[in-house]
This record gives structure tokens, sequence and C-alpha cells, in this order.
């Protein structure tokens, strides 16, 4: 699979309390790459895995927008996916797909990012993210 640059929201992002995404994905870029009305999706890699003295701990995977870019501004979930636990955050597990809702072009929250919710301190694990169209199953 070719992932472009610009839909990117986490590369290999170490993750270790809860965190927004280290990158966001503008509104404009998703118009313009891939058009009006074409399904988006957020797609979550696990890339190193949660470690066993964290199985019992667990991760919920948020969609959030925002004003700016950051998403520091007053980001506002917009999916989210169930708690995993830690015992099924394994590297190069099943990718968690999030079907992104439709794009407004009159909202102001221009910018797509990720919140990730971890219910209390983790030995670090690092995580991908990024929209696609398409979602590849056998990663």
């Amino acid at each position: 699979m070719i992932l472009d640059k610009l839909l990117e929201m986490s590369n290999g992002q170490s993750l270790t309390t809860s965190a927004l995404s280290d990158y966001s994905v503008s509104t404009a870029v998703l118009l313009r790459n891939v058009g009006k009305g074409t399904p988006l999706y957020a797609v979550v890699s696990i890339d190193t895995a949660v470690a066993t003295a964290d199985a019992a701990k667990t991760v919920i995977f948020s969609v959030v927008s925002d004003s700016t870019a950051n998403l520091a501004t007053s980001a506002v979930t917009q999916l989210a996916t169930r708690a995993y636990t830690g015992t099924v955050l394994t590297a190069g597990r099943e990718l968690i797909v999030i079907p992104l809702p439709p794009i407004d072009l009159e909202a102001t929250d221009l910018y797509f990012g990720m919140y990730y919710t971890l219910s209390t301190t983790f030995t670090a694990f690092t995580v991908s993210a990024y929209i696609a169209t398409e979602v590849q199953t056998n990663v």
C-alpha cells in the first residue's frame, strides 16, 4: 500500500499517556487529493506491542477535529473506538479502522487528527495512523 505523507497523523508515535497525534490532516488536502463522495477511513496500526505488564490497561482511539492544525484549541471527538486492552495491542495486529464522517465544508473544524486515551500510564508502545480511501488487510 502507498501512503500519502499529507494524510499521516502519527508515524511511529510513542505513547505512555493520553495524547494527541503528532500531525493533523487538513480537510483542504483531503478534498483536493481524494474528492467529494469518496469514503474515508482513519487507520491505526500498532508498530511496537504493549508491554506484558500493561495487558489489563486500555486504550481508546478517537478521531478528533479542530480549527487549528495543532488540534489544541478545541478538539471535538468525531468518532471513537471501544476500549482495547493491552493484551490485543500486539505489533502487526489487524489494523484498527475507523470510518470517517462526511466532511462538512461549512464547518470551522478544518483539521483531523487522533486522540489516544490511555486508561493509565503505559510502558511506551508505538502507533501509526493515517487516512485512507481503502484499507489493506494483509499488512
